[in-house]
């Protein structure tokens, strides 16, 4: 990930941000992952006015599942329709025959017309959706990201690639974080984040952020953790 602007590390469930911070915020590929999907659609309606989901769809799920996936969702008339897994795995025999790997056409359908094994949802105020079996427990997932082998981290990119596509790309990149460093010129981050604990108001101490309600501390050194380096004073 190249870093070219304030990045915040926290739990989907609980942000640390005011309400109605944003003007607009993406979710992509993210609703999928969430064991709890109400707590996690309950903060993105919070935090913004407007925004935009995407997910795999059920189809996609079923011809090609995965291991960190507890969530079937469909978009029906403009309302999400969120499914809780109770395995990863709910029909092996057709994601056993990897057809999308092993039949052509299909493969080629897949990539040529992606809308037909997405979700992709626009929303304004308020996002519509349901859960259709909200007393299933997606519990086993956190068993699947406590044995993951993979890490995750903030890589800051320095290889850049060569060619007239990479140099065109650079220019757009240097004017856009033009245009951003003068929009953003009078904007505080501290101005919105608030503690993700109990929704109070945080105080820059010492170059971190301290919840003087939860007398939490918050790491902003060299990006703000409000997950891994949360600290009770």
């Amino acid at each position: 990930m190249r870093i070219d602007r304030p990045a915040i590390i926290g739990d989907a469930t609980s942000l640390p941000f005011k309400d109605k911070s944003f003007d607009y915020v993406i979710a992509s590929h993210v609703l999928e992952h969430m064991p709890d999907p109400g707590k996690f659609i309950s903060e993105l309606q919070r935090v913004a006015k407007a925004g935009y989901i995407e997910t795999p769809n059920f189809i996609c799920e079923r011809l090609l599942p995965s291991h960190a996936h507890c969530l079937e969702v469909a978009l029906c008339n403009n309302k999400l329709l969120i499914n809780k897994k109770k395995s990863y795995l709910l029909d092996p025999y057709i994601s056993n025959l990897n057809y999308l790997g092993s039949n052509k056409r299909w493969g080629e359908l897949y990539f040529d017309d992606p809308d037909l094994f997405h979700v992709r949802y626009f929303w304004e105020g308020k996002i519509d959706y349901e859960i259709t079996n909200p007393d299933v427990s997606c519990e086993w997932i956190d068993d699947v990201y406590k044995n993951s082998s993979q890490v995750s981290e903030i890589v800051v990119d320095q290889n850049r690639r060569t060619g007239w596509r990479s140099l065109g790309s650079s220019i757009y990149e240097s004017l856009q974080q033009r245009m951003r460093k003068d929009r953003l010129k009078n904007f505080n981050l501290n101005d919105i984040l608030i503690c993700p604990e109990c929704k109070g108001a945080l105080n820059l101490i010492g170059g971190n952020l301290h919840c003087p309600s939860c007398d939490l501390e918050y790491a902003t050194k060299p990006h703000i953790n409000f997950e891994n380096s949360l600290v009770k004073k």
